[in-house]
């Protein structure tokens, strides 16, 4: 707040303005109480309103001018990144029962009892980086250990489903692939 405060423009302005007001302020008070002495009070109507408006940038200009910049500060929008920093450490966690993948204070809520959720409980039974063949996912999304006659349909499902993922997760967790797919195996990168 404060640093945001010094470096406004506005606080600059007040301060310039207020610096203008105390050097009006001491001129026009000195040369007003001259002009009064040897000209009498035919002057007040020359002095009076300069030395008036000195005082009021003297007095008024900055704290109106840290006021707006503070205001300015308040209503800022705050950016995504102040507000959701996660440490590049942070552990990637799948929580079954709920669909939910967490990472630091972020979620991303995955369909429940669908291709995704256990596409992902297929893979966080296994390490990071160790590669999975395709056919376990498969397993786990159909619940059937006999592959279709259409190999290459069963194969699409998954890739499909991993791509689905990764794209899901790159929106709301950052990250860009959770999942690698090469050849016939799948590999969690968290």
């Amino acid at each position: 707040m404060w640093q945001h405060l010094f470096t406004s423009k506005h606080f600059r302005w007040g301060l310039i303005l207020t610096i203008v007001g105390a050097a009006g302020t001491a001129v026009f008070g000195i040369f007003g109480m001259a002009a009064l002495q040897y000209f009498g009070p035919l002057t007040l109507p020359y002095t009076a309103p300069i030395f008036n408006i000195s005082r009021i940038l003297l007095f008024g200009s900055l704290p109106l001018a840290e006021l707006i910049a503070l205001v300015q500060w308040e209503l800022k929008p705050k950016q995504k990144s102040e507000e959701m920093k996660v440490p590049a450490q942070a552990n990637l966690v799948f929580v079954d029962h709920e669909a939910t993948l967490v990472l630091g204070n972020m979620i991303t809520h995955l369909p429940p009892m669908k291709n995704e959720h256990f596409f992902c409980r297929a893979m966080f039974k296994h390490r990071v980086n160790e590669p999975v063949d395709w056919s376990v996912p498969y397993e786990e999304m159909t619940g059937n250990e006999k592959f279709p006659p259409d190999h290459e349909k069963a194969k699409r499902m998954v890739y499909d489903t991993y791509d689905a993922l990764n794209k899901r997760v790159k929106h709301d967790l950052s990250i860009d692939r959770l999942f690698v797919w090469e050849g016939n195996t799948v590999k969690r990168t968290r």
